[in-house]
Parts: structure tokens; C-alpha cells; sequence
């Protein structure tokens, strides 16, 4: 696949963004470039698509690290999913979480023969966005849990499975489907026709014995569960625990609080609720407060609230002008 261009390009009936590497970074970058667009082209009668395609040679700038994913990330994901018109992500390989969600608020979601995704915030001291824990949220019950918590990487059939990616195509593949968008053909036999999914589910193997321990509604409910594993799953429940010992415990405990409180919510009060956690974890001293007093705090607004418009606010984005 041919370099695409360092932000963005009109091609036809397509907006095309270029999402680069997929690390935060780069999701950052094309959340700038969106802000305040998405009303203009809801109501281009010539605009048909928004592509956001991977970019391996991109340099995108420097962005503060700050405890999760930018708020402009966050807040753009929910402006995306009251979109109307087609969203097709072709992910790279390796995609953030950041990228996910913005892939998430989208109608289409390609994953290549390389896929390999890992919800690893909490390894890194936060909580995923928004749109991440509302769809692992919407799993079955424990699915969630042990995607935030263990940090495991899965492949392109898995996310597929999971629903958190529509398509599988192979990445060769690409460049005739941002044509074929650009030209304005229906996005759904277009991706349809190219889907084929390759190996088999590392994690179908696994589902029983991780319903079994996940669901469990606490950080230590969840360690004693897989303690008491015995038999041929017990080297996996002790692997498994290791996992979860490596992350740090305050931002492990208030991800599954967030996540376990977001099967009730929709995506709106998700994302604030997630960007919440994040900033309560941002906070001086939150480490030593402990996890305890951070999920107490959660149920009450804090001065970093995003401020986000309702649904119906929004609905200018799906009517044409």
C-alpha cells in the first residue's frame, strides 16, 4: 500500500485520513483535523464516505502524555457515532486503543491478516475510551474483564468474533477499496466481497474457563477465582494472574468498576464516565488514596468532565443540509 497523504485528502465522494501508525499520536492528529468538520461534510451532498487508512511512514507530532486517551479523542468519538454516513476504518496492525475508538464510532471496521490488537491501558495506568469499554461492556459476561485486565492481545478472527472489527480483508486489498469509495460505490458489497477470515479463534478454546473466573465483580474476586483453579486450565489461571499482578492494581480496579457500570450506560455517558477515571487517576496522590476511594468518586462529577452534547443536540450530523 502506497504512503498516504499526512492528514487528510479529498478523493471523490471519499474524505480520506491518513491514522498512521495507529498509536495515539496519530489518532490524536486526526481528531484535531476533524473538530468542528463533521457538520459540513454531514450535509455535502458529494461526500459519500470517511475512510481512515494506516500509514506506516507517517511521522505524526508529539502529543502530551497525559492518563488515557486525549479528550479530543474522546469527544470526538461520540460525535462520530451520531454520524450518519459511512465510517470505514482500515486498521494497521497494531492499533491503539485510541485508534480503536475512533474506529468504533464508525459503520466499518477492516482488520488485515496481521491484526494483532491489545487493550493495554491499564498496563499503562488508565482506562480505555469510551467506545472501547462500551463495546467490550456489550460482550459476554467476564469477556471484557479479561481483555482490560490481562492486556491480551488478539487477532484479526478473535476481534472479528468479538465484533470489534466487521471485516477481515487482506490489507493488499486496500487501495482498490478506497477507490471504490472514492467512486461512491455502496460500502457493504464492497467489503462484503473481499471478507474472508483466516486461522482460527485463539480465544473460543478459552471462553468457558473465562466466563467462569471474570465475572466476578472485584480486582481480588477475580485473582481468588483463578487461585482455585485446578486441572489442565490451572497453569493458565496462574500465567493469567501474573497478568494481572503486572498491572498497577488502583487503575486495574477502577477500570473494571467503569466497566462493570458501563453494561447500564449508553456511549454518551460511557465516555464521560471513562474520561472521569482518567482524570481521577491523573490526580496527585491517587495511587495512594487507593482503589476504594477512586470507584466512590466515580458516581459524582469532577471538575474534568468532558462536556458533551446529547443525541438529539447532535442530530444535525445526520440529516443532510
Amino acid at each position: 500500500m502506497q504512503p498516504q497523504p499526512a492528514t487528510a485528502d479529498r478523493r471523490g465522494a471519499a474524505q480520506i485520513f491518513d491514522i498512521g501508525d495507529g498509536r495515539v499520536a496519530s489518532a490524536w492528529r486526526v481528531a484535531e483535523h476533524m473538530r468542528g468538520r463533521l457538520l459540513g461534510w454531514a450535509r455535502d451532498p458529494e461526500l459519500y464516505a470517511l475512510v481512515m487508512i494506516a500509514s506506516p511512514d507517517a511521522t505524526p507530532p508529539p502529543v502530551a502524555r497525559c492518563i488515557g486517551v486525549p479528550p479530543a479523542i474522546e469527544s470526538l468519538g461520540w460525535e462520530l457515532d451520531c454520524f450518519s454516513k459511512p465510517m470505514a476504518t482500515l486498521l494497521p496492525p497494531s492499533p491503539s486503543s485510541a485508534a480503536l475508538a475512533l474506529a468504533l464510532a464508525g459503520t466499518h471496521r477492516v482488520a488485515d491478516d496481521g491484526f494483532a490488537c491489545a487493550m493495554d491501558d491499564v498496563r499503562r495506568g488508565g482506562v480505555p475510551p469510551g467506545l472501547v469499554v462500551h463495546a467490550l461492556s456489550r460482550l459476554p459476561e467476564g469477556i471484557g474483564a479479561y481483555l482490560i485486565l490481562t492486556g491480551r492481545i488478539i487477532g484479526a478472527a478473535d476481534a472479528h468474533g468479538l465484533g470489534l472489527v466487521t471485516h477481515c480483508i487482506a490489507e493488499a486489498e486496500f487501495d482498490a477499496i478506497v477507490a471504490a469509495l472514492a467512486d461512491a460505490d455502496p460500502i457493504d458489497p464492497v467489503l462484503d466481497d473481499r471478507h474472508r477470515i483466516d486461522g482460527a479463534s485463539a480465544l473460543e478454546p478459552l471462553l468457558d474457563v473465562i466466563v467462569r473466573h471474570f465475572t466476578a465483580t472485584s480486582l481480588d474476586a477475580i485473582v481468588a477465582s483463578l487461585a482455585r483453579e485446578k486441572g489442565e486450565h490451572r497453569l493458565w489461571a496462574a500465567t493469567t494472574a501474573v497478568q494481572i499482578a503486572e498491572a498497577p492494581a488502583v487503575a486495574a480496579a477502577l477500570a473494571l468498576s467503569v466497566l462493570n457500570r458501563a453494561r447500564s450506560l449508553d456511549v454518551r455517558d460511557t465516555t464521560i464516565l471513562t474520561a472521569r477515571a482518567n482524570a481521577l487517576l491523573a490526580e496527585p496522590g491517587a495511587t495512594r488514596l487507593g482503589a476504594a476511594a477512586l470507584i466512590e468518586r466515580l458516581a459524582s462529577p469532577h471538575p474534568a468532565d468532558l462536556v458533551l452534547a446529547s443525541r438529539a443536540e447532535l442530530q444535525s450530523l445526520r440529516r443532510p443540509g
